[in-house]
């Protein structure tokens, strides 16, 4: 806002880190994972491979979770 102090509270860059990644479809929650580690492409690999790929069904044009859609959101 324009003309205002800004506050807020100072975050501690040594605090620890948690880092979450989940997969929601119609129904729901599909999957979801948390660390305390950075979430690096081996990480997401494999949260792919472990977690989504089983519930996906193959592709057909009818089955609500056979298609997957990934965004990058910074918040």
């Amino acid at each position: 806002m324009r003309g205002q102090i800004a506050t807020g509270r100072y975050v501690n860059p040594r605090s620890p880190r948690v880092t979450s990644i989940s997969a929601v479809s119609y129904d729901g929650l599909i999957a979801a994972h948390l660390t305390r580690k950075t979430f690096n492409g081996r990480r997401f690999k494999r949260f792919l491979r472990n977690e989504i790929a089983p519930q996906l069904q193959p592709y057909n044009g009818v089955n609500d979770r056979s298609v997957v859609v990934m965004g990058r959101c910074w918040l």
